[in-house]
């Protein structure tokens, strides 16, 4: 069973410990091929693979490295390959995009598979998920009686799904509903804080507008996310930011913050927010060079044993 080769060290993942076996489950039904969780060589410290799809495409559970209670999400990524083709990682495989939690993931499934008819046997494998993390369950002809379209159900009634507050922002920009789409990407980003896709995503759209300053500082503002949130390549959001011509646009970052903290005689920061500092700055260098996580993965792991975050320490350094 899936759940019997977790990874030791298993106290970062302790809340999702009885939904691994259900969530392997439903991603099988999905179409997935089950993964052992030990299996992680290619990817982000933080991330236990569950499922995979086709060569590269992998779904699994991300710890956002933060003191408990801990944050799991359902992510998708790449799993990099032993040796880097030139050197150099792909960009989907040094980028997470997140599916939701383990509840929101269950209900979307289930009401995915019902608008499109898809087998009953995912109904209730979400079913058995949601049960496993005490969540309520999608009630089989609850979205017919919404009276909602499915983009809206599952915003509305299930969670913030960056992919779907996308899909709805463009759509509204092609049909020349401005407003909307701007009103789509803001509200992806207020539910989805520090994924930087979403600042984006804003800030596309700010550009496809001709709103050149309003994007330069979404861009700037998803910059300053962990950079494996962001789906985009750096150069490119770099150029949105207007910054194409620094060198090294995140030691400038860091000038900016250390004289902004001088200015406003902010207390020195404690030996733990160094350390985590530190461990973000070390899977963010991966993503700038384009290279291993698995190089890095040592790195993190001191860094946030450091920082006092034992738990997410034992899982990146695996």
């Amino acid at each position: 069973m899936v759940s019997r080769a977790l990874p030791r060290g298993p106290r970062a993942l302790a809340a999702l410990l009885p939904a691994i076996e259900p969530l392997a489950d439903l991603l099988q039904e999905q179409g997935l091929t089950r993964t052992p969780p030990h299996r992680r060589e290619g990817l982000h410290p933080l991330v236990v693979p569950l499922a995979a799809e086709g060569e590269a495409s992998v779904v699994g559970v991300l710890r956002w490295p933060s003191p408990p209670p801990p944050q799991l999400l359902l992510v998708r990524t790449e799993r990099q390959p032993a040796d880097l083709r030139d050197g150099t990682a792909s960009l989907a495989s040094l980028t997470l995009r997140p599916l939701g939690t383990p509840a929101q993931y269950a209900r979307r499934a289930a009401a995915e598979a019902e608008a499109s008819a898809g087998p009953r046997q995912i109904i209730s494998a979400a079913a058995a998920l949601s049960s496993a993390v005490a969540a309520a369950p999608y009630v089989p002809g609850e979205l017919g009686a919404s009276k909602l379209q499915l983009d809206q159900y599952l915003l509305l009634r299930v969670g913030p799904f960056p992919d779907v507050w996308e899909r709805m922002a463009r759509l509204r920009l092609e049909r020349a509903d401005e407003t909307a789409a701007l009103v789509a990407a803001e509200r992806a980003t207020a539910g989805n804080p520090s994924w930087g896709c979403c600042l984006w995503l804003q800030a596309q759209l700010m550009g496809a507008l001709g709103r050149r300053e309003e994007e330069r500082d979404l861009a700037l503002a998803a910059l300053e996310t962990p950079l494996w949130t962001l789906g985009a390549s750096l150069a490119e959001v770099q150029a949105a930011a207007q910054l194409a011509h620094v060198d090294d646009v995140f030691a400038l970052f860091k000038q900016m913050e250390e004289a902004l903290r001088l200015q406003q005689n902010a207390p020195p920061r404690s030996i733990g927010e160094l350390a985590l500092a530190r461990a973000l700055e070390c899977m963010d260098e991966v993503v700038r060079r384009r290279s291993r996580w698995d190089d890095a993965r040592p790195h993190v792991a001191s860094a946030l044993e450091e920082a006092g975050l034992t738990d997410v320490a034992e899982l990146a350094a695996l």
